[in-house]
């Protein structure tokens, strides 16, 4: 497990799915961010950004890759 979200990677927590899509630094401030896609198990769901103190409590729930 890394230290942060990774590009191709899903998370859940509860109700909620991360598909993390890229980590960037922002370039106001250059706090690196995960952008992805939010979903809940409703099948709604937002294009979403995380930050270090996101990944706090989503950091142990990564879920295996899924194979194409």
């Amino acid at each position: 497990m890394s230290g942060f979200f990774t590009a191709g990677r899903v998370y859940r927590r509860g109700r909620w799915t991360f598909q993390c899509l890229a980590v960037e630094a922002a370039p106001w401030d250059e706090q690196r961010r995960a952008v992805g896609f939010l979903t809940r198990d409703d099948g709604t769901g937002t294009v979403h950004g995380m930050t270090d103190t996101d990944w706090e409590s989503w950091k142990d729930t990564e879920q295996p890759p899924t194979k194409s």
